[in-house]
């Protein structure tokens, strides 16, 4: 399990990123330990990674939420422009 600014620092993004990618709902909110703090698995991970990417091929944030909710519904990624 990684702590915010962990998984922050593998993904290349700030806490402040993540944090804003729960409050729009790209970013599931993880479960906390019991002092409170976010403690992110390997699915979260792999998320954060996937809106890396896209946002790094110039997609904005509603975009990839579309694209990740079409290739979450097991249908593939559209495909980007």
């Amino acid at each position: 399990m990684l702590l915010i600014g962990e998984i922050a620092k593998l993904v290349g993004v700030t806490p402040r990123t993540v944090r804003h990618y729960h409050r729009i709902g790209l970013l599931a909110e993880p479960e906390r330990t019991p002092g409170g703090y976010r403690s992110y698995g390997m699915s979260a991970l792999s998320r954060l990674l996937q809106i890396r990417r896209f946002t790094a091929l110039g997609m904005g944030l509603g975009e990839v939420t579309d694209a990740l909710a079409g290739a979450g519904a097991g249908r593939p990624a559209p495909p980007v422009r």
